[in-house]
């Protein structure tokens, strides 16, 4: 079973192939999630499961679009009866309507949670570019091709969380 954790930073998890594209952080492999020549080392349908938190706000819309559909080709699809199994892609975000949220109740910027909108610019790969409320993030990974099985907002960690899968094609 091969299961990718795409821009792990240091959270390395055993059982999948730890990917980050910044030397020196533990990471199974160093390459650059947002260049799509990366992922042509893996074949159609040939990966069962993608976790990528807080990768996406770091790349253009456009980037983090094909991104999306590069993941789509290289993922197993899987169908939602089948119980071993209940995602294939497992993605979180920042919540900025979560975070505006706050900074509105609260009177004005917050900076101790300002870090999940702009990120915290440690390297070149610490920018974000793009933000996302729950029902955009869910959008982008249907226009994907992608089922979500399931989309929740945290409001301790102000992050989406979105659960989806590679559907099975259609026998016919």
């Amino acid at each position: 079973m091969l299961k990718l954790n795409l821009g792990c930073g240091r959270r390395i998890e055993q059982g999948y192939v730890n990917v980050d594209a910044i030397q020196g952080l533990a990471a199974d492999e160093v390459w650059d999630i947002g260049n799509l020549m990366n992922y042509k080392k893996y074949p159609d349908g040939s990966v069962d499961e993608i976790r990528a938190w807080h990768v996406l706000e770091h790349l253009p819309i456009m980037q983090a679009r094909q991104v999306l559909r590069e993941w789509r080709r290289i993922l197993r699809p899987i169908t939602l009866q089948q119980p071993q199994r209940s995602f294939s892609l497992d993605v979180r975000v920042p919540d900025l309507f979560m975070v505006m949220e706050v900074c509105v109740t609260r009177g004005g910027l917050d900076q101790s949670i300002m870090h999940h909108v702009y990120a915290n610019h440690t390297s070149a790969f610490d920018v974000h570019h793009w933000g996302f409320d729950a029902q955009s993030i869910c959008t982008e990974i249907k226009g994907s091709g992608f089922e979500v099985v399931d989309c929740d907002r945290n409001a301790a960690s102000f992050e989406i969380r979105v659960l989806a899968v590679k559907p099975a094609p259609n026998k016919r």
